[in-house]
């Protein structure tokens, strides 16, 4: 499970993360994701109070003006993995994040950041770091998917549930990616292996 927390008082960040964590119990993994809007000195303190829930990474603690150097300072100040790298689109940049932020978690978007090609090269390149590839893009896991199942490093693919209204990925095609208990069942078709619905294109196409 993933929470994002927009800029608020630490201690208010921290009481909403234990009280997520005292509902979701001890079994889950949680993520927090900062949505890189936070100054890096009240990033740092509400992290060292995440560590308490046994957060299992922290997305995206800082400000878009210096995402690395942010993940590097909040990073240096607590015991939780850091996360980030889906605004990125090159290699070099994703490097940086592995070098200085010391990420343990690398973001890329398969969409904006080259395609599934392009991911089997960042994944190889994060491998060589020991670091596992969580793809960005919850609004289109049928492509995410593909790219953990294909590489040794693979961790998973955020999903947002099928009731989402913001959520296009079960409703695009004809027969939807299917996740149950958690897991996405890869279509053995080629490509994709999913077909679009033409009618709910059609339906919604803007002219």
């Amino acid at each position: 499970m993933k929470v994002h927390l927009l800029p608020e008082e630490p201690a208010v960040a921290i009481r909403k993360i234990m009280e997520t964590r005292r509902l979701i119990g001890d079994d889950k993994l949680l993520a927090v994701d900062l949505w890189g809007r936070w100054d890096p000195w009240p990033a740092a303190e509400a992290a060292q109070g995440f560590e308490e829930a046994n957060v299992y990474w922290l997305e995206d603690t800082h400000l878009w003006d210096d995402p690395i150097g942010g993940l590097a300072f909040v990073g240096s100040r607590t015991s939780i993995p850091m996360a980030g790298g889906e605004r990125e689109y090159t290699l070099y940049a994703w490097r940086d994040y592995m070098e200085v932020a010391k990420v343990k978690f690398l973001l890329p978007d398969t969409i904006t950041g080259g395609g599934i090609t392009q991911m089997k090269r960042v994944a190889d390149l994060a491998l060589a770091y020991h670091v596992r590839i969580v793809p960005h893009g919850a609004s289109y896991p049928e492509f995410g998917t593909q790219v953990v199942a294909a590489v040794r490093n693979g961790f998973c693919m955020p999903v947002p549930p099928e009731s989402s209204p913001v959520q296009t990925w079960s409703r695009l095609y004809r027969e939807p990616l299917v996740i149950k208990d958690g897991y996405a069942e890869m279509p053995e078709r080629p490509g994709l292996g999913m077909e679009f619905d033409e009618d709910f294109i059609a339906r919604y196409q803007v002219e």
